[in-house]
């Protein structure tokens, strides 16, 4: 049976590099206020869809954290203590941590998995549970569409929104209740929704949207290994400047898209 593509696109190498996360502030933003919500105390954390690890290295050692995830790759980028396995199936006793942690990993579990792995982080975790998740997100904005087979999907394959009755609740039936909801990680939204919406429509035309970190669904095809000829990198190169252009003047305000939320057992 062969490996689905959505896994085999976490195991690239380049989506996991800490160089290319080096300036996105937001993310260590975020993971600098959940390490401030982890008490002094704690004596065992554990950060569920580390990816490459980025809160056990924000954290320098003032925490003991172990990074868990599915792809190899991602781990490979990690440092100290790693494990690969499955949210929806931790190798842990009940109650082994002071503290689970998941920043931005509920968001892409299918359905079949999804109940399982809250279900799960509840069950190993001691004192808190942190999660950090986008909020209010519109998935279908952010929808790109593939140039060889016009597959129209999500590039990070984010399956599900989340609001704030959702976050409230969310480990409501594991005996979990929130204590804490709070904006995490600053950002801008686009003033005059409904023109940038309609700009980007037409400058993403026929796949022209199609980032090179995304993998095809439905047929895998990525950027990197695009065979463009030279004409079509001129065309793609200008085009990619006068969308980073427009994109640095066009009228914007801040924001937060990212969410956090803190439970304690009820």
């Amino acid at each position: 049976m062969s490996t689905p593509i959505e896994r085999l696109h976490y195991e690239k190498t380049d989506l996991w590099s800490p160089a290319r996360w080096a300036d996105v502030g937001s993310v260590t933003d975020r993971a600098m206020r959940v390490l401030e919500l982890i008490q002094g105390d704690a004596q065992s954390v554990l950060d569920v869809g580390s990816g490459n690890g980025l809160l056990a290295r924000v954290s320098r050692g003032k925490h003991p954290i172990i990074s868990l995830d599915r792809s190899l790759a991602a781990l490979q980028q990690a440092q100290d203590r790693r494990c690969q396995a499955n949210a929806f199936a931790l190798p842990f006793a009940r109650d082994s941590f002071d503290v689970v942690v998941s920043m931005e990993m509920l968001e892409h579990l299918p359905v079949p998995i999804y109940r399982t792995a809250l279900e799960e982080i509840a069950r190993v975790s001691k004192k808190n549970i942190i999660i950090t998740v986008p909020f209010m997100e519109k998935l279908s904005k952010s929808f790109v569409t593939c140039p060889q087979c016009s597959c129209h999907f999500h590039p990070y394959y984010h399956v599900r929104r989340y609001d704030a009755g959702s976050l409230q609740n969310l480990f409501s039936n594991y005996g979990w209740v929130c204590i804490l909801f709070e904006p995490v990680g600053f950002d801008r939204a686009r003033r005059m929704q409904l023109i940038w919406r309609l700009l980007r429509l037409y400058l993403h035309r026929r796949g022209a949207n199609f980032p090179w970190y995304a993998t095809c669904p439905q047929c895998g095809f990525n950027q990197p290994e695009a065979k463009l000829d030279r004409s079509a990198d001129l065309h793609s190169n200008t085009l990619n400047m006068f969308k980073k252009w427009l994109n640095s003047v066009w009228p914007s305000r801040p924001s937060h898209l990212w969410w956090l939320a803190m439970y304690n057992h009820k």
